[in-house]
């Protein structure tokens, strides 16, 4: 069953209603609850060479939280399914695939907030940054990482809204540094495709209270649909 799951979960969640919705999969949910309800024996085998390095990667994620990971969270031995040094060596295992599968390959995954939290929060941050910032250097990859950044909030208000924030940018790059770019690449004399994506990009960021700025010059009808 878990071979299973995590040869197929990725395609399945394309097709699904929900990643591309809220950010979440309601298949991805219960697909986990059935692996801790009967845990695999070669879990290992399946981090390494399971499909779905999307799923595996919110499966890999899930465990982390129970284990109280990232450090200074709270634990919950009751879904540690999995000894801590089993889920050591998973991340070791699941993060090497990231380093082979490439930044520009996970953004375009169902959910790549997943893995590329699951790198940076489990593995090391370091080495993973190193790989974003390099696959952000040329300013379509820059724009691809950070729509991939957009998480999901839900208000009486707005309803489902797709945002950009500072303290998501802040895990992967410097969150500053990205603002600003941004800004310089939704200014006029760029590429219109670029300025539009860009000015999306601005228009969707919440920045926290202390670094807001106000934007200038910034052709936000390119942010339109048209």
């Amino acid at each position: 069953m878990a071979w299973a799951f995590a040869l197929t979960m990725d395609e399945l969640a394309v097709e699904a209603v929900g990643i591309q919705e809220f950010g979440r999969s309601e298949l991805w949910r219960k697909a986990v609850h059935l692996v801790e309800k009967n845990k695999p024996s070669d879990f290992s085998d399946i981090v390494t060479r399971g499909k779905a390095i999307n799923w595996l990667s919110h499966l890999v994620r899930d465990l982390g939280f129970a284990h109280g990971l990232p450090k200074g969270n709270r634990s919950y031995p009751e879904n540690q399914w999995l000894s801590r040094e089993a889920l050591d060596e998973a991340v070791i295992l699941i993060t090497r695939r990231y380093e082979t599968f490439g930044v520009k390959r996970i953004i375009t995954l169902p959910s790549p907030l997943d893995a590329l939290y699951c790198w940076v929060q489990l593995g090391s941050a370091s080495i993973a940054r190193q790989y974003i910032a390099a696959a952000t250097r040329d300013d379509e990859g820059f724009l691809s990482a950070l729509q991939a950044m957009r998480g999901w909030q839900s208000s009486s208000d707005t309803g489902v809204t797709h945002p950009l924030r500072d303290d998501v940018v802040g895990l992967f790059l410097d969150k500053g540094e990205a603002f600003s770019r941004l800004e310089v690449l939704a200014n006029a004399g760029r590429p219109r495709a670029i300025r539009k994506k860009a000015s999306a990009l601005l228009k969707a960021w919440q920045r926290n209270e202390s670094a807001r700025q106000p934007v200038a010059e910034i052709a936000m009808d390119d942010a339109s649909d048209e």
